[in-house]
């Protein structure tokens, strides 16, 4: 998610743009900054456990209806680079703060911080380490979405916006269709990420101003909401999110042609909570997950989460405030830039951008050839070898499949983490140093269960009780996170490490939940 600069568009004129779409004119509208109040309570209420995941998908797919109207107008209306500047400025500035001040928290108070260089670039790289949690991914979508259109606009296809966006919904329903399993999965590659169908809600953004202008959404279709919340429980994940598009763009549709709502008691408190809106969904988690490790069990009857709640607001005064001025001081110093000097800044994010992309995309394509010879492994392996470690070390044993190379290593300790995880730690190394060509995979109650790898880590304390000072400077830890209900309290877990060819070796240290 990620909230635009504080204009929204109104019914109050209709000029044209230049492909001769007629369009609303941009100004402050407050039904459109309640609507972005609205979606980040429904996502914090629901990382929060407080609300069913479903207003999560719903509150997703309002920021990025509104995001993808708002983006109708600015980039035709707003010279290409100046369009980007604007973006990246309003997106990059506030994240890097919260994840500094995240980091600051995590050094004083001793709890988990997970780092990634790659991630905290927002480019399409796949599945890493997010330092706020994983919320990081809307925000991949979001500035995908923004470098796609100043590539549409440097190419001066403005005028052929509506017509991209057409077909960009028709590629997200036939893969949808063809790929179920994008439906399920938020941290895609390049060449998947704007295929997916949490994509619907920003493309149908794309076409709402010419469909107002043209009467084509009454505010009557915002009753669709109705049928798409009663279907939620008939449907997957992937369908979820795009009925939930669907009910977002008529929830826009209807507040880009309300000129004002009556005045209403809290109502410039709501306004100012849109305004705060992307503070808010940047700060929530690492607030959930610092009070979850400091008030671990209810005292009093009071749950972690409902303490979490009462400090949000107070900090989100402060980075919603700061992240306003930020923002404003720093678009107006692009503005008064040099448009060599821009030129040359975003030329520079866009080939960073796309280099990190098209990487993503080649990691993302090996990953898949290594993951189908782990399942022939695995296949060869046997059921029995999911039982126990021992039964597993026997198993590849008997069949000839042991890592030629030496690979040990432990698997430590699990904790308990916030949205009903549990992160295990370890560390595995080669013969010839650090087990940089290793994947993993876990296993409990006689069956693999739903992992990520989200990161390798320098461990020297290892090194030195090792002997290895030839590792002291390699990343030799990996963090393993987990679904609590996957692996029930009481079983144990255990991880097998497979090469690039996919032969196995089972690391020690077996830990219970």
């Amino acid at each position: 998610m990620v909230s635009s600069s504080s204009i929204a568009l109104t019914g109050t004129a209709a000029p044209r743009f230049a492909d001769g779409v007629e369009a609303y004119a941009p100004v402050r509208n407050a039904p459109i900054q309640y609507l972005r109040a609205f979606a980040a309570f429904f996502v914090v209420l629901s990382h929060a456990s407080l609300v069913d995941g479903r207003f999560a998908v719903f509150g997703v797919s309002l920021f990025f209806a509104i995001s993808g109207y708002l983006m109708a107008g600015l980039v035709r209306s707003t010279e290409p680079f100046r369009f980007l500047s604007h973006r990246v400025l309003r997106i990059y500035p506030i994240f890097f703060l919260v994840v500094a001040s995240s980091f600051v928290a995590s050094r004083l108070l001793g709890s988990p911080f997970s780092f990634d260089l790659l991630s905290m670039t927002l480019a399409p790289v796949g599945l890493r380490s997010f330092s706020l949690g994983g919320i990081e991914w809307t925000l991949v979508f979001e500035v995908s979405y923004y470098t796609a259109l100043f590539i549409l606009a440097c190419a001066r296809l403005q005028r052929h916006l509506n017509l991209v966006a057409a077909i960009w919904i028709g590629a997200i329903i036939a893969s949808t269709l063809l790929m179920p399993s994008l439906g399920n999965r938020l941290y895609l590659p390049a060449h998947l990420l704007f295929l997916a169908p949490a994509n619907l809600a920003f493309a149908g953004g794309l076409l709402l101003p010419s469909a107002i202008a043209r009467g084509y959404l009454p505010r009557a279709s915002t009753l669709l909401i109705i049928p798409v919340a009663l279907s939620y429980d008939y449907v997957d994940l992937g369908t979820s999110r795009m009925l939930s598009g669907v009910a977002a763009l008529c929830l826009v549709g209807w507040a880009a042609q309300t000129e004002q709502l009556p005045k209403f008691p809290g109502s410039k408190l709501l306004f100012l909570l849109g305004e705060w809106s992307y503070a808010l969904y940047l700060c929530h988690v690492p607030i959930l997950k610092t009070v979850a490790f400091l008030w671990p069990q209810p005292i009093h009857g009071l749950s972690p989460q409902t303490v979490a709640l009462a400090i949000t607001p107070l900090l989100l005064v402060f980075f919603g405030s700061l992240d306003l001025a930020l923002y404003r001081k720093l678009r107006s110093l692009a503005d008064l830039s040099r448009p060599r000097t821009l030129r040359i800044a975003m030329g520079a994010f866009v080939a960073a951008f796309l280099g990190l992309a098209v990487y993503g995309s080649v990691v993302h394509i090996l990953d898949g050839l290594r993951d189908d010879r782990i399942r022939s492994t695995l296949r060869t392996l046997g059921p029995k070898a999911q039982t126990s470690p021992e039964a597993a070390s026997a198993r590849i044993s008997e069949t000839g499949l042991s890592a030629p190379n030496g690979l040990h290593g432990v698997f430590e300790q699990a904790d308990a983490v916030a949205d009903d995880k549990v992160v295990y730690r370890g560390w595995a190394t080669t013969e010839g140093g650090a087990a940089d060509d290793i994947a993993f995979r876990a296993f409990c109650s006689n069956r693999q269960i739903g992992i990520v790898w989200h990161q390798r880590k320098l461990r020297p304390d290892i090194a030195e009780s090792l002997g290895r000072q030839d590792l002291a400077k390699k990343r030799i830890g990996f963090t393993l996170f987990v679904a609590q209900q996957a692996c029930p309290k009481g079983s144990k877990a255990f991880v097998i490490g497979f090469d690039a060819a996919g032969r196995a070796a089972v690391l020690s240290g077996v830990n219970g939940l």
